[in-house]
């Protein structure tokens, strides 16, 4: 998002950016074992793996020119680029173009851990290419890429793990031969970036589906920065890959595809890059710069609806009420939860917890120890439970509860957990546990509404 910035001309909102940013990142883990020439293929989707990788790119480009790194590793993780919802190549095409700009050990270094993360999460997809002539475009194609049906589909989970159940749905090897770049790249690009645009519009209707459908677009964005560097028969493939790894995005978790007549759009450019940047979301402001990028390119009416889907970013991420389920919401929102209870004469505790498991979009429960919350509920069935988003901005929800009833059934409790976390040891597995059910009294913003 620096970077994108950067190309949006707003070189002042870059240092603040990375200030408030820096703060979510964890430190660097230390390298372990080598990835050498011979192996490296076993490495590839192991996250754990990930310092190695940036080891062994690291010296990768001390020994040889970036572009020739480039031309060299791009191949092989073409068919991996899914991995993460795309944010392995999404960083390793910003990183390109920061290059193109001008050399420097930083930039080298950034080069090396975006490659890092796209081996470290390489996932790869069914299906691989081969030549074919006379295809038609990615905005005729997409109609053809078939859909997970219901019944397979993960319904609750990370964009990766919804993306895998591909693996076993057969019609979808075929989608990477649905369409082929000629070589003048251009006009294919601006197909594909409009295809899954389309996608997005029809499909970002939550929280959750902004995030997911914004990489269909920002994905192949990346790819095409990176084409610039690459050889021409390296690069066409890589739109092809760019191409499915969207393809998948939209197989797996999308339903539909907007189809309708776009209005030109008439307002200020730079009041568009204006709303991006004062989000703060690295989101909104690639997807914003991929989409006026595609609009020099081709200033066809239809980014118009790309613009103003833009605002969706900030309009479905930080909207307080509206239409999008609560359930969605605390699904995809990261951040820091804070359940407050009080005993039966007013003496009030307050615990870090999880976020709910929702039963519906009346009825929470949460997981308890029997400590001082599960006693003070027991006592008093009014709680209040705050939610802030992970970021510098104070955006997240308070709900309002009263506890109804509880379950200790140990069973129940593993499999709640499982669904939103690893499985634990020592002492607090150990620890009697209780399903503490709900009911949602009132739902507000964290600031506002005169409460």
């Amino acid at each position: 998002a620096a970077e994108a910035l950067l190309a949006l001309g707003r070189d002042e909102a870059v240092i603040p950016w990375v200030t408030g940013y820096r703060k979510r990142l964890p430190g660097s883990p230390k390298p372990g074992l080598p990835v050498d020439s011979g192996t490296w293929f076993e490495a590839l989707g192991s996250f754990g793996r990930y310092a190695d990788w940036a080891a062994c790119f690291e010296e990768e480009l001390r020994d040889e020119n970036w572009r020739t790194v480039l031309n060299v590793w791009v191949p092989r993780l073409l068919p991996g680029m899914v991995g993460a919802a795309w944010h392995g190549a999404i960083r390793a095409g910003h990183a390109v173009r920061s290059l193109e700009r001008g050399e420097s050990p930083a930039k080298i270094r950034e080069l090396a851990r975006a490659l890092a993360y796209w081996a470290a999460r390489y996932q790869s997809l069914p299906g691989f290419p081969v030549p074919r002539a006379g295809l038609r475009s990615p905005l005729d194609a997409i109609g053809a890429v078939p859909v997970l049906p219901d019944e397979e589909r993960l319904m609750k989970g990370l964009i990766y793990e919804k993306v895998r159940r591909l693996d076993g749905f057969a019609p979808f090897a075929q989608v990477i031969n649905l369409t082929e770049p000629p070589d003048d790249i251009a006009p294919f690009a601006v197909d594909l970036f409009e295809a899954f645009a389309r996608v997005y519009l029809a499909n970002a209707k939550t929280r959750g589906g902004v995030i997911t459908f914004i990489h269909g677009v920002t994905g192949p964005g990346a790819v095409c920065l990176m084409a610039a560097c690459l050889l021409p028969d390296i690069g066409r493939v890589a739109l092809r890959y760019a191409w499915q790894a969207s393809a998948a995005l939209y197989a797996a978790i999308g339903r539909e595809i907007d189809r309708a007549p776009c209005d030109a759009y008439d307002e200020p450019i730079e009041g568009l890059v204006t709303r991006a940047v004062e989000t703060g979301d690295e989101h909104a402001v690639k997807f914003t710069e991929v989409c006026l990028r595609a609009h020099r390119m081709d200033p066809r009416s239809a980014w118009g609806a790309r613009h103003d889907a833009e605002g969706r970013t900030t309009g479905i991420e930080h909207q307080e009420g509206g239409a999008m389920k609560l359930s969605d919401y605390f699904e995809n929102a990261t951040g820091l939860s804070i359940l407050s209870t009080a005993d039966s004469a007013g003496a009030v505790n307050a615990a870090v917890y999880s976020k709910p498991h929702f039963v519906d979009e009346e009825t929470v429960a949460f997981i308890m120890a029997d400590k001082l919350t599960h006693h003070n509920v027991q006592q008093n069935p009014r709680a209040a439970f705050l939610f802030k988003e992970s970021g510098e901005k104070y955006v997240g929800r308070r709900l309002y509860l009263t506890r109804t009833k509880e379950i200790q059934d140990p069973q129940l409790v593993g499999e709640m957990r499982r669904k939103k976390h690893a499985e634990v040891s020592g002492k607090y597995s150990n620890e009697n546990k209780f399903v503490v059910y709900f009911k949602i009294d009132k739902v507000l913003p964290l600031i506002g509404d005169k409460e």
